[in-house]
């Protein structure tokens, strides 16, 4: 936590200290070329055919030396808070809300632009941004901090926007209420202790490079041992910014079922030596499913599905979670996944856990006849 309070603390300088020496605010620079550059670039994330590629950290910097060097601007800290979202994710978000919240707080007067309208403007672009990335694909769980201090900000800027703009104040109450719901939520979770994973934004590069060289078997399993390692922590940081991103479902199961390519060691009657998941565990996620917390779900699913790959009635609780978000193309990548899987081992489905319990129950066999294994020619879904 605290590189996430250091980072509130940077953007709170820079709302804090002027411009200049004897000019807090300095000129408005709405027609300068670095405004109108950042203007640009911010709208080819709304084009025709779909979000390009935006250099948020180009923006971020661009931001940054408007508000320390030339202007206090509503419009560019919105654009700043944005920017932070995209590079720091919640924490970043907070940070740049902290900032708006400092601006509006203490400097009314005095910040840019002057028309009330504009300012307000500025607000609702970034609010319009906030309504589609906090929606309830989130897992707030395993961020609950960040996402307490996200409420307070949004309640104190509502209540200095309604002072300060009346009937034009932007409309942060529906958004305000779907956090406190969401976090109130969260809050009524029994939660497992969080480890602070601080290296899982280096986990892509270190998941495909390496400075050593394998020369021998042993060099092998820890060169694998620390590329599954960092695959987890990538997967779990995915889920965690948003719990329907496919990515995750493809790369983690890639990752678990790779090394799968025979039937476990099992007697006559197909039982196996593996050991399922603890009771209270599987009555844990039973009851949240049926709560309808869905995304701090399944980050926890995925990551019991880690560690128990033939836990298949865990697969089919993924994707009725994924379904219930509306998350298709996840659910899609879940259906995809496990058919390579049983296409490839087809009698696994058979099979059972040390204490007779089946991989696969009664309701998870029809799931996989209906959505996983489906014949050819009836590619129908529900």
């Amino acid at each position: 936590m605290a590189g996430k309070d250091k980072l509130s603390i940077l953007y709170l300088d820079l709302a804090r200290h002027p411009v200049a020496a004897d000019d807090y605010a300095g000129e408005d620079i709405r027609f300068s070329t670095m405004f109108e550059v950042l203007e640009r670039e911010l709208g080819c994330t709304q084009a025709v055919f779909g979000e390009v590629n935006v250099d948020w950290l180009r923006i971020r910097e661009g931001c940054e030396h408007i508000l320390s060097n030339q202007s206090k601007d509503l419009r560019v800290a919105s654009w700043l808070a944005w920017a932070l979202y995209e590079c720091e994710s919640v924490s970043g978000l907070a940070a740049g809300l902290g900032l708006i919240h400092y601006l509006c707080k203490e400097r009314w007067l005095l910040f840019h632009p002057r028309k009330l309208r504009t300012r307000s403007a500025s607000m609702q672009w970034l609010l319009l941004k906030l309504e589609k990335a906090l929606g309830e694909d989130i897992s707030i769980t395993h961020q609950l901090p960040e996402f307490q201090q996200l409420l307070r900000q949004l309640d104190g800027l509502d209540e200095i926007f309604n002072l300060y703009l009346g009937s034009d104040a932007p409309l942060l109450l529906p958004l305000r209420r779907r956090l406190a719901r969401m976090i109130q939520r969260a809050e009524q979770v029994e939660q497992e202790p969080v480890k602070v994973v601080e290296r899982v934004k280096q986990a892509a590069v270190q998941l495909f490079s390496s400075d050593s060289d394998i020369d021998n078997e042993r060099d092998a399993q820890r060169a694998l041992s620390m590329q599954e390692n960092s695959v987890r922590s990538l997967c779990r940081w995915w889920l965690k910014q948003k719990t329907t991103d496919l990515r995750a479902f493809r790369l983690g199961r890639s990752q678990v079922w790779y090394a799968v390519d025979s039937l476990p060691e099992r007697n006559s009657e197909k039982i196996t030596q593996l050991r399922r998941l603890p009771a209270d565990k599987l009555s844990n996620y039973q009851e949240r499913f049926e709560q309808g917390l869905y995304a701090d779900l399944i980050v926890d699913l995925e990551a019991s599905l880690a560690g128990s790959p033939f836990w298949f009635d865990g697969q089919r609780m993924v994707w009725n979670c994924l379904k219930a978000l509306g998350g298709e193309a996840a659910m899609r990548e879940v259906e995809v996944q496990f058919a390579l899987l049983l296409k490839r081992i087809p009698d696994l489905v058979e099979l059972r856990f040390h204490d007779g319990v089946p991989f696969a129950d009664v309701e998870t066999l029809q799931w996989i006849a209906a959505h996983i294994l489906v014949p050819e020619g009836n590619s129908e879904k529900d």
